[in-house]
């Protein structure tokens, strides 16, 4: 299914999407999956983070992308593979950008239970109220819930 969803973002897309010029995409990609030459699968890349992609305010989306990068190239669960945080604890830190926590989704996002029969019940459960009258006063860093790309 990755796969799939990921085949309509060509060079020129990406292009357009990143301002990257198409010909420095493709020799990053080269490069990158360089270690598959001519089908050799004894060699796995490796993403290493630290700090400076978690602390992006799209960090975890960052990550996750990194994650779904590595899955389609066939390099997790392979020794010498994998995405790995170089920060904290994997248990710890680690987990919460990679969803390896029992009750919260990547990016500290509450689980569904089963009283959340649709998107907009999840979203009145899991969305906190201002903290303050004013929204731009408000502490809350999930106040913004409804705003976040998910389907309806």
């Amino acid at each position: 299914m990755l796969k799939e969803q990921y085949s309509r973002y060509t060079p020129e897309m990406v292009e357009r999407i990143t301002g990257i010029p198409k010909d420095q995409f493709l020799k990053a990609a080269d490069l990158y999956t360089s270690i598959r030459k001519d089908g050799d699968m004894k060699k796995a890349a490796t993403v290493l983070y630290a700090v400076g992609w978690t602390q992006h305010t799209f960090g975890t989306q960052i990550i996750r992308a990194a994650a779904m990068l590595q899955l389609l190239l066939g390099n997790v669960g392979r020794a010498g593979g994998g995405v790995n945080a170089l920060r904290g604890h994997s248990n710890i830190q680690g987990a919460t950008d990679m969803g390896g926590v029992f009750d919260i989704w990547p990016g500290y996002l509450k689980i569904p239970n089963p009283a959340d029969t649709d998107f907009k019940t999840y979203l009145k459960r899991t969305t906190p109220t201002p903290s303050k009258p004013a929204v731009w006063d408000s502490f809350n860093y999930w106040s913004n819930n409804r705003s976040l790309p998910f389907p309806t």
